[in-house]
Parts: structure tokens; sequence; C-alpha cells
């Protein structure tokens, strides 16, 4: 079967005028909506960097590098129970998205209650799976570490607990309220970090971590269930009516390929530890944790910029705004390919100062990891959007298997080269794959479902990321002659990196100089749009 086999919707080619004058667009509230989002989503990203940098030296100094290595391993395990949402997470906010734009509220409640009801039989389902693993390890390893069983156990309960909120936080999320959840999840970093504090200052070791980071979690999923009540009243849940046979069966039927692509992710993004783990031992997992912390932070900033984008697209495919939504995919790509180009700059340039400082000079051996690891999630990045835009126009089917094809040649080529070339192979088996499958699949979907032009995709991603190299001269100049190991040298530079590249790039990449008649920047991003043909000739 081929990839692009027709299984999908695949977009009209542009709106007459007068029907685009029909089609709702986007208001200015709307795109206020938007832009406090992206600022809130890099405002707990920051927080929860800076968390974790100061945090992993110290537990690592804590626990020592045999137990920090579990403690890594088991977080990457537990990441597995991810695979149990079935794809129902990236169902919910589609279909919710929809509802909310419809305003249907009948649905919405329907959606909402069956997924909190499926939701919650996964949870007894995750503390089954992680009670019988603790139960095999302690029967057929009693050799193992005494803290090995009850950090199972915590931790999928912690899971477990979890699980069911992925139903309101989808809620808020598909109605744009980024900035009320994300200040749920800062709050929620914050007690799990005081809480992490106390255990290991009072002895607690490994064990009480888990515990620990449990406790600190109820809070924030309190918070989170008292929001939906507040935004959405008619968001309600009664025992006897909770479930809806007809909206499970529609959850479950977008949430099949949702759930290859989440599998596929986890073998892409985590599949690593293990690897190196099997391979080289638990201390090679600590270092190369290193690398893999940093490019998932990289990963997840730029995600938070542009994937505000992601619910405005699936109401504009609801609204029949073909034309508004190739617009925002194609700016959504140039915003992510700029953001990915300069946090790229800034690993390669502090990236090895940045590491002595962080965790001392033996861990060194995690910056050529970090650069290939850097350059898989660049090519990630600069198709975010269009990943955005495949989910919305329920064009799941195509991501997933370039997703599968990617995740399985990463798997398969990072245990041929650990043996030969030790971590260094792990990360060539993720970039390889990254180059070859995901940058050639992703721009043949773009055409195929979205109907915008090859020519026009690669034109407007090749150009901002000229542009962005160009605007990169200065920054690089100066970090190679300041940048040393050291924490506030590395922040002025990258701050002044900041100035010096924003600029330039915001008046060559957007073309916003001399736009002065709109009081806000929310119709100056209103007012972007291509000027070639968004779509592919007959």
């Amino acid at each position: 079967m081929s990839l692009y086999a027709n299984d999908a919707p695949t977009l009209e080619p542009p709106v007459t005028t007068a029907h685009a004058a029909a089609v709702p667009q986007a208001s200015e509230g709307t795109l206020r909506k938007l832009l406090l989002g992206s600022g809130s989503r890099v405002a707990f990203l920051a927080v929860n960097t800076v968390i974790g940098l100061l945090m992993t030296p110290y537990i690592l100094h804590s626990l020592g590098d045999r137990y920090f290595g579990l403690w890594a391993l088991t977080s990457t395990v537990v990441g597995y129970y991810s695979i149990l949402d079935l794809g129902l997470s990236g169902s919910l906010f589609t279909q919710m998205s929809h509802a909310l734009g419809a305003r249907d509220h009948i649905s919405a409640n329907r959606i909402y209650s069956t997924g909190l009801a499926l939701y919650c039989w996964i949870a007894v389902l995750i503390m089954s799976v992680a009670a019988g693993c603790a139960f095999v390890i302690h029967l057929a390893w009693p050799s193992a570490d005494a803290a090995v069983v009850p950090l199972i156990l915590l931790t999928g309960f912690h899971v477990a607990i979890g699980f069911p909120m992925r139903a309101p936080y989808g809620v808020l999320n598909a109605g744009s309220h980024f900035d009320l959840t994300n200040a749920i999840n800062i709050g929620a970093a914050v007690l799990r970090v005081i809480a992490m504090v106390f255990c290991l200052r009072s002895g607690y070791h490994v064990v009480g971590l888990a515990f620990a980071q449990l406790l600190a979690a109820i809070p924030g999923f309190i918070a989170v269930l008292m929001a939906v009540r507040l935004r959405y009243p008619f968001m309600t849940v009664r025992l006897k009516s909770a479930w809806h046979a007809s909206t499970a069966k529609s959850l479950f039927h977008f949430a099949g390929p949702v759930l290859l692509g989440q599998v596929a992710d986890r073998l892409r993004l985590q599949s690593d530890a293990l690897v190196v783990s099997f391979a080289l031992g638990l201390e090679a997992v600590a270092h190369y944790n290193v690398a893999s912390t940093l490019a998932m932070y990289y990963l997840d900033g730029v995600t938070a910029v542009v994937g505000v984008l992601s619910p405005l697209l699936a109401r504009q495919f609801g609204a029949g705004d073909h034309e508004g939504l190739r617009r925002n995919t194609l700016l959504g790509t140039r915003a992510s390919i700029v953001c990915a180009t300069f946090i790229g700059f800034l690993i390669v340039s502090v990236g090895p100062s940045f590491i002595q400082r962080w965790m001392g000079a033996r861990f060194l051996d995690a910056y050529p990891v970090l650069l290939m690891l850097a350059g898989a999630i660049f090519i990630e990045l600069t198709q975010i959007t269009a990943t955005s835009a495949l989910y919305a126009t329920k064009n799941v089917k195509v991501f997933a298997r370039i997703n599968v094809a990617e995740a399985l040649a990463n798997v398969v080529l990072s245990i041929i080269l650990v043996r030969r070339l030790g971590m260094i192979g792990v990360a060539l088996g993720t970039l390889i794959p990254a180059l070859a499958v995901r940058g050639v699949g992703m721009l043949l979907a773009v055409r195929r479902c979205l109907n915008i032009s090859p020519a026009l995709y690669a034109d407007s991603s090749l150009a901002a990321l000229g542009r962005s190299a160009f605007c990169l001269v200065l920054p690089a100049a100066l970090a190679y002659r300041f940048v040393r190991p050291d924490y506030l040298t590395i922040a002025t530079v990258s701050a002044i990196s900041a100035v010096l590249f924003a600029a330039p790039i915001w008046i060559s990449e957007f073309h916003c100089i001399g736009i002065t008649t709109s009081p806000t920047a929310f119709r100056i991003l209103h007012r972007l749009r291509p000027t070639r043909s968004l779509t592919t000739k007959a």
C-alpha cells in the first residue's frame, strides 16, 4: 500500500473571493488568546527548564551515578505507560475542538464524560500492570536492588491517577485555554520541587523521591477539574450517564492511527536510553541522559511557541476555511524554523560550556551526542505545524505511517551502531532516519494531504532557514569571543544574541517594517500571508 493512499481527506483548492468573505476569520480575541497561550507555554517551559537544569545535578549528586541511572531508566520505562492512552488524547482534543467551535454543548459534554470514563478504566489497567511487573521482578530477580519494586509501584500509581486528568486538560486546551493549564502546571512544578528537595535533604533517597512526586501532583489534578467546571459549566459527569457508546466508538475510530503514531514516538524518543543501558550500562545512561534532556528541552521550547496553532487549525478545517488553514500552516512552519534555528545555534555555540558548568567536565562526552540529537529534533521541528495540520484535517494515518517508518529505522540503526560507536552510534541512529524518512515523507504528505505546492513549501522553508542563518552571523561572533563555562556569561551571551537575532529576523522574515497602523501585534500576525498560490497545480 502506498504511504499516501487515498484513505483520508484532502484539502480543496482555494475558495473563491465571494466564498472567502463568508468563511469565518480568526478574531482579534482569538489571536490574543493564542498569543497569550503561546506566552504561557513558554513561561511554563522556562520554569520547567530552570527546575530541570537545577534539579538534575542536585539529584545526581544526591543519589550517585547508579541510583540516578535507575531513576532515569525508570522514568523512561514509565513513559511507555502512555501507550495505554490508546490515542485517545489526540482524538478527544480534535473532536472537542470541533464541538466547541460549533457550540455543540451536548456533543462536547458527551466527549468529556466518555473520555473521562475511558481514562478511569485505563488507570485501573495501569495500576494492575505496575503491580504485575513489580511481582514478577520480585520473584524472578531476587537479587535486584531493594528500591526497584517500590519504585515501579509508586511511579506506576502516579501515572495511573494522572491518566483521567487528560480529559479535563484536553477540554481546556481544545478551547485554547493554554494560559490556564500552564498556570496550573507551573504551580504543580513548584510544589514538586519543594517536595523533592525536602525528601532528599531528609535522606529518603530514590523511593522517597518517587513518593514526593506523587503527593505533589495531587493539588494540580484538583485544580484542573475545578477549572473545567468554572470555564464550561455545562460539562457535567454523572455516573449513570457518563458512558456513551456511539461517542466512544467515534473516539476510538480516530484514536487508532493516533495510537500508532504515539507508539512510534515512544520508540523514537525513549528507546535510546534502553539501548544504551543494555549495551553500555547504567553509568552510560546518566551521560546520555544529559544530552537527551537538553534535546527534549529544545523540542519542547519550539513546540511551546507554535503548538498553540493546533486548535485553531482544527477549527478552521471544521469551518471550511481551507485557505486560512494553509496560510497558517506556512506561517507556523516559518516561525518554527526561525525558533528552531536560533535555539539550535545556542546548543552548538554554548553547549560545551553549559554542560561543563552544569554537570562537570566528565560529562562533556555528551556534547557530540547532543549535536546529533539536536539535528534530529531540528528536522522534526521544521515539520511540527504541518503535523498539526495533518491531525486537524484527519490525515493522521499518513503521519502515523511516516512516524512508524522512522521509529523502526531508528531502533534498528541504534542497535547496530551502538556496538561500534557507543553513545554516538545511538545518536546517529536517531539522526539518519529523521533526515531520510521524516524530511522526505512530510514534504510529500504536505502536497498530497494539504494540497500545498511542494515548490512553495520548500521555497518558504529554505528562505526562512537562509535568513535565519544570515541573522546569526553577529551572535556567532559574539559567542565565539566571549562564551565560557559560567552561568552569568552564558546567560548574557544568550540574551544579547537573542536581541541581535530577533530584530533583523522579524524585519526580514515577517516583513513587518513600516507597519504602523495596527494597534496590536495580533493584527500584524493576522495580515501575514504568502503572495504566491498555496496549492498544487492540476
